[in-house]
């Protein structure tokens, strides 16, 4: 019996619209990294976060810390981000707002400043994240 050959391709390049703005690409991954509790993927243990809804029950003085935490987590998961800034604070739509301004990394890095991610967590713990346009 005789065995078709196995034949590998190259990965496609991203289409100019994500070269130009790879906003939708990095929301989809934080998307991904904000909805994974840390250890749960077993192939990739270190990537997620803690269980943000622990955000909806930490007192003030942790939320340093927390703010702290996710930052780096989405700098180690991010790689096209810089400079990555998140804030808590209370939202009148959802019982938490995460806002995330970061920079892009060259060669992204456009002119103009930061890119704005809102990470909205209801009181049941279900998480939406939403873009700022520049």
């Amino acid at each position: 019996m005789r065995h078709q050959p196995i034949t590998i391709r190259p990965t496609p390049r991203p289409s100019a619209l994500t070269e130009r703005d790879p906003s939708s690409a990095i929301l989809a991954n934080l998307r991904l990294i904000l909805g994974t509790r840390r250890g749960e993927a077993l192939a990739a243990p270190a990537l997620g976060t803690i269980d943000l809804t622990e955000l909806l029950h930490s007192d003030q003085s942790a939320t340093r810390t927390l703010e702290a935490g996710l930052s780096a987590a989405i700098l180690r998961h991010e790689p096209r981000l810089d400079r990555v800034d998140v804030s808590l604070s209370p939202a009148p739509q959802a019982a938490l707002q995460l806002t995330i301004r970061a920079h892009l990394r060259p060669p992204l890095r456009p002119a103009r400043g930061p890119i704005v991610f809102y990470a909205h967590l209801s009181a049941l713990g279900a998480l939406t994240l939403t873009h700022q346009p520049a």
